[in-house]
């Protein structure tokens, strides 16, 4: 399903390169801002989780974006930037659970030659909480680990500061980049 939805994208890049050629030469419209999504369902479980920062999460992930455009013809160099925008984290399920039981949660990503980066961090400051929305740190390049063959981990950490009111519980992990791309 990802790679299709990579696939759709690269082609609506092509589309969209042919109509910024026809319609003008300003420079704002040589470039594109491309969305990426991945969201990660999972479930955490309340014997685990400990008083002191855990792990509640992590998962590798394989996002190749120049082998994806080269296979289409184009140039990898045309991804000029990459931001992440947004990360949001939601309680599914059970509808009684809320975040009550976390004080704070941070995400890193981490390439597997590299160190982890923290690249999003929360507070649970709204009693009854069930989604949470990250503060982005902004001076991470997502090019770091979106292109040249990356797997890279994500790992969700939080601290807890009550007993998790459920015995287990399913979450969503929902990451949103821009990719700045140059299409002439």
């Amino acid at each position: 399903m990802n790679k299709l939805i990579i696939r759709w994208t690269v082609y609506l890049l092509a589309v969209l390169t042919v109509i910024a050629a026809t319609i003008s030469c300003e420079e704002d419209l040589f470039s594109l801002k491309v969305p990426v999504t991945k969201e990660f369902e999972f479930r955490i479980d309340s014997i685990n989780l400990k008083s002191s920062e855990a792990l509640l999460f992590q998962t590798q992930v394989s996002i190749n974006l120049d082998s994806i455009i080269t296979a289409y013809g184009g140039d990898p160099e045309i991804i000029k930037k990459g931001q992440l925008k947004s990360v949001t984290f939601k309680i599914l399920e059970p509808p009684t659970l809320n975040f009550n039981f976390i004080s704070s949660l941070r995400v890193n990503i981490q390439r597997p030659t590299q160190n982890a980066v923290d690249v999003a961090t929360a507070q649970n400051s709204t009693p009854g909480s069930r989604e949470l929305t990250f503060v982005i740190n902004q001076s991470q390049d997502a090019l770091d680990y979106l292109k040249q063959g990356s797997n890279f981990f994500i790992r969700l950490y939080g601290v807890k500061n009550a007993p998790m009111p459920a015995k287990t519980g399913r979450l969503s992990l929902k990451l949103n980049w821009e990719l700045t791309v140059k299409v002439i």
